[in-house]
């Protein structure tokens, strides 16, 4: 009858509006804050912490540069730690974000001090994406390919 299923739906209605009241008073786990997710990824890039950097990254997180193809983070990680191995030093310098709940643009530059003394200084911009659980899901790089050069020998 029309008046039991509007009981019914009543019933049901009420039964929603509690559970989400529960789940609306539940504590909610608290995660890192993004920035502070990529901090500690470009500290370990810095401090040629590449075990921490990867961390840092989903299983099947992707990067992209510009000037390169899409690879996946364990592809990435055979050359990432190629540019200080030979005890070349990074930094990031002018630092500056911009964010939303899931993801960062963040400028930079990227100070790479070769043994010698040079140093090669690139500009770039990075978007960053994160899952739900604060891991990188995907980069994507922009930077002047003229300029890293400067890296190479």
């Amino acid at each position: 009858t029309q008046s039991g299923t509007s009981r019914r739906s009543s019933r049901l209605v009420d039964a929603l509006e509690s559970s989400w009241s529960v789940v609306a008073k539940a504590p909610r786990v608290e995660r890192m804050p993004l920035d502070a997710i990529l901090d500690r990824t470009f500290a370990a890039a810095e401090a040629n912490d590449w075990a921490t950097f990867r961390s840092m990254f989903a299983d099947d997180a992707v990067m992209k540069q510009n000037v390169g193809p899409e690879q996946s983070i364990d592809q990435a990680m055979k050359t990432l730690p190629r540019l200080t191995a030979d005890g070349t030093t990074l930094r990031y310098e002018n630092v500056r974000r911009v964010g939303g709940k899931s993801n960062i643009t963040e400028m930079h530059d990227a100070v790479f001090t070769k043994p010698d003394g040079r140093v090669v200084r690139i500009d770039l911009c990075v978007v960053v994406q994160f899952n739900e659980d604060g891991k990188i899901t995907r980069t994507d790089e922009y930077l002047d390919s003229a300029v890293t050069t400067g890296l190479l020998g």
